[in-house]
């Protein structure tokens, strides 16, 4: 068995973790809002066009 084969989880968290240190959360926020915006707004004009075709 090999001896380094449980260190790959530790080494992900922790530079998973030093990351999210240097992620600007306002844009990142900024753009979830903005997709889950988009995603309604395709949405709604899907189902108006599809009522305005039958």
């Amino acid at each position: 068995m090999n001896s380094h084969s449980g260190s790959m989880f530790p080494t992900l968290g922790g530079s998973c973790c030093s990351i999210m240190g240097l992620i600007p959360w306002t844009n990142l926020l900024q753009t979830m809002v903005l997709a889950v915006v988009g995603t309604l707004v395709s949405y709604l004009l899907t189902r108006l066009l599809q009522k305005k075709g039958k």
